[in-house]
């Protein structure tokens, strides 16, 4: 499964599942176990240019 890259409170996450409510959970990539319930309007997407 491939998961998106977002930015929350300056840290690279992993956007896992997003809710019909407009809440997300997200993973920080260094931290497995580290994982947040967060509102969608709080996160930006990290965008990469693979060449």
């Amino acid at each position: 499964m491939k998961y998106i890259d977002v930015i929350y409170g300056g840290r690279e996450y992993l956007l896992l599942f997003e809710y019909a409510s407009g809440y997300c959970e997200i993973q920080e990539k260094n931290n497995q176990y580290n994982i947040k319930l967060v509102h969608v309007c709080e996160l930006e997407q990290l965008v990469r240019l693979d060449f």
